[in-house]
C-alpha cells in the first residue's frame, strides 16, 4: 500500500513497509535477483549490452544521451566497472551494503520522526540551509564544513553508531574505486561535458577533480574528525 506519513509506495514489492528502512529490507530480494543473480554473472558483457541498448532509437534520438555508447567503450569506464564489481558482486557486500542504503533510510526515518537520536539530522539540516555557495572555492569549504557537521557533531556513542553504519569495509571498498588516479581521469573526461552544460563558466579538469575529491573525502569521517573515527581495517 501507500504509507501516508512518508509517501512510500510499497505496492510493487508486495510488502507492508511502514518506513524507508522497511522499504529497503523489502527490496533487498529484488536487488539480489537483478544484480547478484542477473548482472554479476554476466559482468564481462554488461557494458557491451548496455551500450547496445543505448543505441535504441528512443534513446539515441536524445542529444544528451547519444554519447552513451562511446562513453561506455572508454578504457576508464571499463576499468572502473571492473573495480566496482568487488563490492557490488562480492558475497559480503552488494549494492545495499556498499552504499549503506539501509543506513540512509534509517537516517531519513529518524530525522522525519524528530526523535533526537544519533540519526536525527534536523539540526544538521538547519545549518545546511543557511549556507550559500557562490563558486567552486566556496563549494570546497562547504563540503568540508558539511562533512564535519555531519560526522563530528554528536556524542561518542553516536560516532560509534555512525561508523558502524556508514564507514564499513563495504562502503570503503566502494569509495576506493574513486581513487586519486581514477578521479583525475574522470576530471579530464567530464570537464568538457560539464562546461557545455554550464554556460558562462570556464572549468578546468583540476577544478572538477578538486570538487570530486572533496565529495569522496566528505564520506570518510576520519578526515573530518580523526579523534573520533578511524579508517576501518579491511582485507
Amino acid at each position: 500500500g501507500i504509507n501516508a506519513e512518508y509517501g512510500v509506495s510499497t505496492q510493487s514489492t508486495g510488502s507492508s513497509a511502514e518506513s524507508y528502512e522497511d522499504l529497503v529490507d523489502a527490496i533487498r530480494p529484488i536487488m539480489r535477483a537483478v544484480i547478484t543473480d542477473g548482472i554479476c554473472p554476466c559482468s564481462r558483457d554488461f557494458l557491451k549490452a548496455l551500450g547496445k541498448c543505448a543505441t535504441a532509437p528512443i534513446i539515441a534520438s536524445e542529444e544528451s544521451l547519444s554519447e552513451i555508447p562511446s562513453i561506455l567503450r572508454l578504457p576508464l569506464v571499463k576499468k572502473m566497472w571492473r573495480e566496482i564489481q568487488k563490492p557490488l558482486c562480492g558475497e559480503e557486500c552488494g549494492l545495499v551494503n556498499m552504499t549503506a542504503m539501509a543506513g540512509w533510510a534509517r537516517l531519513i526515518d529518524e530525522t522525519l520522526a524528530f526523535d533526537g537520536s544519533c540519526f536525527d539530522m534536523n539540526d544538521f539540516m538547519r545549518g545546511l540551509i543557511r549556507y550559500e555557495v557562490e563558486n567552486l572555492g566556496d563549494g570546497k569549504i562547504f563540503l568540508e564544513e558539511t562533512a564535519e557537521a555531519f560526522w563530528c557533531g554528536g556524542e561518542e556513542r553516536c560516532a560509534e553508531e555512525m561508523a558502524g553504519t556508514f564507514n564499513t569495509c563495504c562502503t570503503r571498498s566502494f569509495l576506493d574505486v574513486f581513487n586519486e588516479k581514477n578521479l583525475r581521469d574522470i576530471g579530464r573526461m567530464v570537464t568538457p561535458m560539464v562546461s557545455d552544460w554550464i554556460e558562462g563558466i570556464e572549468l578546468k579538469p583540476k577544478d572538477v577533480v578538486r570538487v570530486m575529491q572533496g565529495v569522496i573525502r566528505a564520506f570518510k569521517p576520519e578526515k573530518s574528525c580523526p579523534d573520533q573515527y578511524e579508517n576501518p581495517m579491511c582485507m
